[in-house]
């Protein structure tokens, strides 16, 4: 399908061949809780008020999420992602949708501006070659209209491309999930496919082999772990390392949604997360950042640790 709107796929762009040798070398850092963070800038911008997380600010709050953007960017990550984690929940709830100027439904304008914030932010900095823009998916794309989905949003990526697209928050690796991978790969973007699996759940998967050898053949980019707790992670990038050979890595949440908002784990600073991103580098991670109530603070810290601005040995903090 996706050569219905590309003559040939792209080769990788210089930022993701960045990445890549971030992810030889050494390490790549990934991005924190763009939700999370959007909800601390805009609760102390507006003297405690906030609002629901997701596109709702791609509509009607640019600068909080190009902030957001921003802060992440002079952390030092490497990969900086895009607002879109609920994409494919706001693509199946507007599926009648009218259509805007591009003849596309408006859900797609709105993965159109996410792209653009998150690359204004990289370009800002002088980045576009040393940091690559991730269009975020979160949730399986299961069924016929989540494939439908992400057709759409191949024709929005063939004149606004990101540099790579993630899969992000699986429960599984289901068939309508390989089928997503291939449809992407076919455009020649990167994909990383992220599952919500910890150490305990990896070593009790009898099929998960299989599945990985199947993302093997459909030349997935890499494979990480998210949205779990450090404690739930750790130990589990070396079990994944021992039954793929895609490249591994992780990226925890640290606390918990309340009814005030986002919780965070005061225990954690950005100290403790750079030594547990160091200690995740150690069992096989070559890709570390940080989902829900990780910050710019969390990931400079561990910017600093993993690109080697100091390096010594750390003892894994969670057990």
């Amino acid at each position: 399908m996706s050569g219905h709107y590309y003559d040939a796929p792209r080769p990788p762009s210089e930022a993701y061949r960045h990445v890549e040798r971030q992810m030889t070398e050494g390490c790549a850092v990934l991005d924190g809780g763009v939700a999370t963070e959007l909800e601390r800038v805009r609760r102390d911008s507006r003297f405690g008020a906030s609002r629901p997380w997701g596109s709702w600010a791609l509509h009607e709050a640019h600068a909080s999420t190009l902030e957001v953007h921003r802060r992440f960017v002079a952390a030092g990550c490497d990969v900086i992602s895009t607002n879109t984690w609920a994409i494919l929940d706001a693509a199946a709830r507007r599926e009648q949708h009218a259509r805007g100027a591009r003849g596309l439904p408006h859900w797609t304008e709105t993965a159109r501006m996410a792209t653009r914030l998150a690359r204004l932010a990289v370009e800002e900095a002088g980045r576009r070659d040393t940091c690559a823009v991730a269009f975020c998916m979160d949730g399986d794309p299961a069924g016929g209209s989540a494939l439908g989905a992400v057709e759409l949003l191949e024709q929005v990526w063939a004149d606004e491309p990101p540099d790579l697209v993630i899969l992000e928050t699986l429960s599984q690796i289901s068939t309508e999930t390989l089928a997503a991978v291939a449809e992407i790969r076919d455009t020649g973007l990167p994909v990383w496919l992220s599952l919500q699996l910890g150490r305990a759940e990896i070593a009790r998967s009898d099929s998960l082999p299989e599945k990985l050898a199947e993302l093997d053949r459909r030349a997935l980019d890499a494979l990480l772990l998210n949205c779990l707790e450090p404690t739930e992670l750790s130990g589990a990038v070396r079990l994944l390392s021992q039954v793929t050979q895609i490249p591994v890595g992780v990226y925890p949440r640290l606390g918990r949604q309340g009814h005030g908002g986002w919780e965070s784990e005061p225990a954690v600073g950005p100290h403790e997360f750079a030594a547990w991103a160091r200690a995740a580098h150690n069992e096989g991670a070559c890709i570390v950042g940080g989902c829900c109530g990780v910050t710019p603070e969390h990931l400079r810290a561990a910017a600093t640790e993993l690109h080697g601005s100091y390096a010594h040995g750390t003892e894994l903090l969670w057990r």
